[in-house]
């Protein structure tokens, strides 16, 4: 590949000349949107694929009831619901985090709730609802 010669006389000058050029080309020459979209739809698909991974790979216990399954099912979906509502309240999810450290989760389930926060934070299109849908979905989809 051979770049056109730069005016100047001295390196400098060339250097500056350079700099100038390439300072002047417009940000819309330089914007590559189509790029940009296919990160963003991999980027979706990417969180969509986690979230579903780890709602398949949610530990419950498998003697538990119906009843005990359903109810524990349903403090993961309001809890999944809450983080999406804070973050559309503009709650950072570093705020999430620090909160969550000062509950006890089992170490898995710490796990789990790091990959949600990740998840939900990751695409502002996942809804609260959608997410706790998704999410007890997820939870008593297991085991059956």
């Amino acid at each position: 590949m051979k770049f056109p010669k730069v005016p100047g006389d001295t390196p400098r000058e060339q250097f500056v000349n350079l700099v100038r050029q390439v300072m002047s080309v417009p940000k819309a020459e330089v914007d590559n949107g189509a790029t940009k979209r296919r990160r963003a739809k991999r980027r979706k698909a990417k969180t969509l694929v986690i979230l579903i991974v780890a709602l398949l790979l949610f530990p419950l216990n498998a003697l538990a009831g119906n009843s005990q399954k359903l109810a524990a099912c349903n403090i993961w979906a309001n809890l999944v619901r809450t983080i999406a509502e804070k973050r559309d309240e503009g709650v950072t999810s570093d705020e999430i985090r620090a909160t969550m450290a000062g509950t006890k989760f089992a170490p898995g389930q710490k796990d789990l709730v790091e990959g949600f926060i990740t998840t939900i934070y990751g695409d502002d299109s996942i809804t609260p609802d959608k997410a706790a849908a998704v999410a007890l979905q997820g939870c008593m989809g297991e085991d059956e």
